[in-house]
């Protein structure tokens, strides 16, 4: 049989469509009431949790992190800038967390949803935790540490001070001291 290659071209697409629609209904059979294979929240895995689950792995994780001091060292003599996620309005909202974590693939349009999917396969997925810390709680973190630094002399870099802390609050797993970014003379 000789078939055009217009022909074989529709064949092959029809052929791939059929294939992802098979592999997106065996996904949703499996993955059905849990969150996808493969995605982490803040690099805790949560993969294959129903979403009550995930939220009792990340609760005590995320109360812990909330409560647990940050440290920024300056590389030059002088005291830290310590500050404690909850006092910066940070709160790890577990059960909004795990929610976020179960629409991982499950959102969106079919073929964006496919691609997260496909993502959450190969361990590419990590959602932040759903709560940030407050702008300008941070802004006066920022300020009262820079005040504490002036009589040393010491400059700090405002916006990769404020870019490190964003980073270091809720990460997992916990690391309590942190280089402070000095400003470049």
């Amino acid at each position: 049989m000789n078939l055009s290659t217009g022909t074989r071209v529709v064949a092959g697409i029809a052929v791939a469509l059929v294939m992802m629609t098979y592999l997106v209904i065996v996904d949703l059979g499996v993955s059905a009431g849990r969150i996808h294979r493969g995605v982490k929240v803040a690099g805790i895995d949560v993969g294959g949790l129903t979403v009550l689950e995930a939220f009792n792995k990340l609760d005590p994780i995320g109360d812990q992190l909330a409560r647990s001091p940050l440290n920024f060292i300056p590389t030059e003599a002088g005291p830290p800038c310590s500050i404690v996620p909850e006092d910066l309005g940070w709160f790890p909202e577990s059960d909004e967390t795990a929610d976020l974590a179960y629409e991982v693939g499950r959102e969106g349009f079919v073929l964006s949803a496919l691609i997260d999917r496909v993502r959450a396969w190969t361990g590419a997925i990590d959602v932040g935790w759903a709560d940030k810390p407050s702008a300008r709680k941070v802004t006066k973190f920022i300020d009262d540490c820079e005040g504490q630094l002036e009589p040393f002399g010491i400059e700090i870099d405002r916006a990769r001070l404020r870019f490190r802390l964003k980073q270091a609050i809720g990460g997992y797993p916990y690391q309590q001291d942190h280089e402070l970014p000095l400003a470049e003379n």
